[in-house]
């Protein structure tokens, strides 16, 4: 008797051992994948970067925005695409028209400060923006309460100490001055993508029965 009891009992085990080596191997299998598509995203945002910066020959521009741009939104927050492939094509847009832009509007604009007042409230708008609302989280990353606390604090430092380089190279008349501001509009306007997308996720779970009663 004993001995069936014990059989059955080393039976559980083995069955139970399976389970969490299977289910080790699958998490194992999972941070893989995660990991390579990570290195392929990082190596095709490299690539892209290095292109621009070729057909543009901006390459200072490119090197400046890329360190700006990934600074302050680290701390700002802001729309997050869930998928790689969709995160790849937004970042492109905006390394684009944040550097061809710049290169546009300095037909339109002179970058001294007197003939430049669109330029230098364009600018103050989008940095006000920033230090005011700073972080966004991301709807699949939310932040708990010191990190709030933490990245906001880091996302203001950042932003004035940013926005004080933009001012005065933008009296400097350098060219280098517009090309922060479009930087701290496209992250503002990730921010005010994030905020809009956490608003519509609220309303639907606040509402979650209001699409099938419009039905």
């Amino acid at each position: 008797m004993n001995s069936k009891k014990s059989g059955r009992l080393f039976g559980i085990k083995n069955v139970a051992e399976s389970r969490e080596e299977k289910k080790k191997i699958m998490e194992d299998a999972a941070l893989r994948q995660y990991s390579m598509e990570l290195l392929k995203s990082q190596a095709a945002n490299l690539a892209m970067t290095l292109l621009v910066a070729i057909i543009s020959g901006q390459w200072l521009e490119v090197l400046v925005f890329e360190i700006a741009f990934m600074t302050l939104r680290r701390y700002a927050g802001g729309y997050h695409s869930s998928n790689s492939s969709h995160c790849f094509f937004l970042s492109s847009a905006v390394l684009v028209s944040v550097i061809f832009g710049n290169a546009w509007l300095a037909h339109w604009f002179t970058t001294g400060a007197r003939a430049s007042w669109p330029l230098l409230l364009w600018g103050l708008a989008a940095g006000v923006f920033i230090f005011l609302s700073a972080p966004v989280e991301a709807v699949k990353k939310p932040l708990d309460s010191l990190e709030r606390e933490v990245y906001g604090k880091r996302a203001r430092i950042t932003t004035v100490i940013q926005m004080t380089v933009e001012y005065v190279l933008l009296f400097l008349e350098m060219d280098l001055g517009r090309l922060l501001m479009l930087t701290h509009t496209a992250v503002a306007l990730s921010m005010l993508a994030g905020m809009l997308l956490q608003h519509t996720k609220g309303a639907e779970e606040k509402n979650p029965q209001s699409e099938g009663n419009g039905r």
